[in-house]
């Protein structure tokens, strides 16, 4: 069996947003406090206008940053860890229905079917689909790796579990 991988979000986006977005926050904080220290009316107002604009990419900051994962694939099990260890969901392969693309309208996206359904959805970053009983993970676009080569690993490792999804309905997901 082959060994482990680790498949990370695209390295350039992550640069992008772990540098770029505290920038983007950074600068306007600085002119809003400048503009509060000048006093006068038109300033206060401008420097709240400024402290709105910092809360743009602040926030985008925090999202990317819950959403943010890698996906691990090994032997025994597909793992997704969260961006600085805050979480861990580790999918043992014995305990995957089935693994496979699903169809989420014309995206295709890595999706488990567990034996033992969720509840709801393990983490915030993924979608559980209770009707189709599909844990939704993520595209397969934008990684340290390409698509087909992620997808090509997690078959090899998935073996009899893996499922070719297209055309099979149970495996279309319609985003409500």
């Amino acid at each position: 069996m082959p060994p482990r991988r680790i498949f990370r979000p695209n390295p350039t986006a992550s640069v992008v947003s772990l540098i770029g977005l505290p920038l983007l926050t950074l600068i306007p904080l600085v002119v809003a406090v400048a503009a509060l220290r000048a006093g006068s009316p038109m300033t206060i107002v401008l420097a709240g206008v400024f402290f709105v604009l910092a809360a743009i990419p602040a926030y985008l900051f925090f999202v990317m940053l819950r959403g943010w994962f890698s996906i691990e694939v090994d032997a025994e099990a597909l793992s997704l860890h969260g961006a600085f260890g805050a979480w861990h969901l580790r999918l043992p392969w014995a305990e995957q229905e089935a693994v496979g693309m699903a169809r989420q309208h014309k995206a295709a996206v890595l999706a488990v079917r567990p034996r033992q359904p969720f509840a709801r959805a393990p983490r915030s970053a993924l979608t559980w689909k209770a009707e189709k009983r599909l844990l939704l993970i993520s595209s397969l676009h934008n990684w340290s790796a390409p698509a087909d080569e992620i997808e090509a690993e997690i078959r090899v490792h998935a073996g009899a579990g893996w499922v070719e999804a297209d055309g099979r309905p149970d495996w279309q997901v319609t985003v409500t």
